[in-house]
């Protein structure tokens, strides 16, 4: 079968979604990286569309996402800003080091020694990611440097396979390192995970979903 993936990291395998596009089915979490429906446009539609960012593609800012998983996300913002004069600073999270070596090696041809946090520049786009568990790796960061973030990605395995990145305190964190204008997007729209983020502080939109889902989230900070 051709995947157009090249040397699939262990505990992955291939699955073809609707829309022509691949993503990578875990192992270790027994569930797929996307929507069967189509991962690229479930990308685009939660992370480009609802999150404002198609509208804003001068605008310089700094992203947030919660779980590289195949570089998609990054790979639409890439895309969106290759002719724009604004600079953007990526910054996401993975505990899996094995699928962020891969992104490099399968998109950009970059060896790139084991770390902690790789970064690379491109072009307008600084990325950078922080290996390892992310509720550890994200504090440490943002105690280091000086930022604020206007757009957050949330956009980590389901809360049902990896709840401690779906709880009131990692909302609160979020919360914590963004601007006062910041928008988080993601595609769960679950009773539970809206109340999470009520009491972090977080303002509750409902959108529509992509594909079979009927419902997505946005949220703003409340500032009352």
């Amino acid at each position: 079968m051709n995947n157009g993936f090249i040397n699939i990291p262990p505990n992955y395998e291939p699955v073809l979604t609707e829309d022509g596009s691949y993503t990578l089915y875990s192992k270790k979490y027994d569930e797929n990286c996307h929507s069967t429906s189509g991962a690229d446009g479930e990308t685009h539609k939660y992370f480009v569309i609802d999150s404002k960012l198609e509208e804003e593609n001068q605008k310089s800012q700094i992203i947030f996402e919660t779980g590289f998983g195949l570089g998609k996300n990054f790979l639409a913002v890439k895309d969106l800003f290759s002719n724009s004069s604004a600079k953007i600073h990526f910054i996401s999270t993975e505990i899996d080091e094995n699928l962020v070596l891969w992104f490099f090696s399968e998109y950009f041809k970059i060896e790139k020694e084991s770390q902690k946090i790789i970064e690379h520049q491109f072009d307008n786009i600084s990325l950078t990611i922080l290996i390892g568990d992310a509720t550890v790796t994200t504090l440490e960061y943002f105690k280091e440097v000086n930022i604020k973030v206007d757009k957050i990605f949330q956009d980590a395995f389901s809360p049902k396979k990896n709840p401690s990145l779906w709880t009131t305190d990692w909302f609160k964190l979020l919360k914590n390192i963004s601007s006062k204008n910041a928008i988080l997007t993601t595609y769960s729209a679950s009773h539970s995970i809206r109340n999470n983020l009520q009491d972090a502080g977080w303002c509750i939109e409902n959108l529509k979903g992509f594909g079979k889902k009927k419902s997505a989230t946005r949220a703003t900070i409340n500032h009352e």
